[in-house]
């Protein structure tokens, strides 16, 4: 089984090249620093950087947390008006809250 794995593991490494291997590994790293934006803190502006969230979402979201309090996990998003689950898993891995 080890000796599959390292088989498939090399053969990889050798489809693509040395560039191939560095891109992969740039994007990677470049995952890995995303900022999580924080539900609780973000204004308006930082919340419409999230991928299908504009400016009236935004706004609703801010509203929200200001009747309501704060989120006190990521999921409870979604009981702002107009963020589906569709929406909230495009943005799951993007959001956080303290």
């Amino acid at each position: 089984m080890c000796s599959a794995v390292l088989g498939i593991a090399v053969a990889l490494a050798g489809c693509g090249g040395a560039d191939a291997n560095r891109e992969i590994i740039s994007n990677a790293a470049a995952q890995a620093q995303v900022e999580l934006i924080d539900l609780n803190a973000a204004t308006e502006a930082e919340l419409t950087r999230l991928p299908g969230i504009g400016e009236g979402l935004a706004k609703r979201i801010v509203e929200h947390r200001r009747r309501y309090g704060s989120f006190r996990k990521p999921e409870h998003l979604m009981m702002v008006e107009g963020i589906s689950d569709a929406r909230f898993r495009r943005v799951r891995h993007l959001i956080k809250t303290n």
